[in-house]
């Protein structure tokens, strides 16, 4: 298993893409492309950014005593309003209490 994080630093909140395989995960740098070639399209210079940091900050969890989930157990949304109050105290926190001054 290998642990993709997609926030920076990688102990934030945000996504992290986990790969399983029964077989060796190999993941070939040359793939991504380099966020330099992208410059003049933004929204690909963005996705090889994030593709880019991802590789940099990937770690194999320590998966020993672990829950694992499945459609029969699975209690990610139980975990949604947790996750969504985080991220609005983390947004109040960058914005402030006010939102936006311009």
């Amino acid at each position: 298993m290998v642990a993709l994080p997609t926030a920076a630093p990688p102990n934030t909140l945000g996504n992290v893409v986990l790969l399983t395989s029964n077989h060796r995960l190999e993941i070939p740098e040359e793939m991504l492309g380099h966020p330099k070639h992208y410059l003049h399209d933004d929204y690909m210079h963005w996705y090889i950014l994030q593709l880019n940091h991802a590789l940099d900050n990937r770690f194999v969890p320590d998966t020993d005593d672990i829950l694992v989930l499945t459609d029969d157990l699975n209690p990610v949304d139980l975990l949604g309003g947790v996750i969504i109050l985080t991220a609005r105290k983390q947004l109040h926190s960058y914005l402030g209490e006010n939102g936006l001054n311009w």
